[in-house]
């Protein structure tokens, strides 16, 4: 049987407790993939907006605050090193961290992500811990933990 916390238990009141800060937009076209990492940054505790395409990752960005973009290089419409020179290009994110969240590995891989604009390289497969330890290091640069 599942009991529910007396409302003025101080001992369980975790209201005090620090969360986490920022709004990551994830920028996924697999299904699975944005899923899992929506689950990641949510049981985290933090705030994170959806794109399956480059285009729709430029919309949300236009109409809405974002701290970190993790970004999937091989989605369609804009790619995402297309996408990420976009961002860089604009004056309002030219200075926002973007994370290439991606299966590509291959030798120069990461290279190629760095110089078309994304700050940080996270090679699939990696676990929840690198991937939210990534999350902080990005939200420290833009000075928001």
């Amino acid at each position: 049987m599942h009991r529910s916390k007396p409302p003025d238990d101080p001992i369980h009141d975790d209201s005090e407790l620090p969360r986490p800060v920022g709004v990551i937009l994830v920028v996924e076209d697999d299904e699975s993939n944005r899923r899992l990492l929506e689950q990641i940054l949510g049981f985290a505790g933090y705030q994170h907006l959806s794109a399956t395409n480059g285009q729709e990752a430029l919309e949300v960005l236009d109409r809405a605050h974002v701290d970190v973009v993790l970004l999937d290089l091989d989605v369609p419409v804009l790619n995402g090193y297309e996408t990420a020179g976009i961002i860089r290009a604009r004056p309002t994110t030219a200075a926002m961290p973007i994370v290439a969240v991606t299966g590509f590995a291959m030798p120069g891989d990461r290279e190629l992500a760095l110089s078309a604009g994304c700050t940080e390289y996270l090679s699939k497969p990696f676990g929840p811990g690198q991937l939210l330890e990534m999350v902080k290091r990005m939200l420290a640069l833009a000075g928001i933990q």
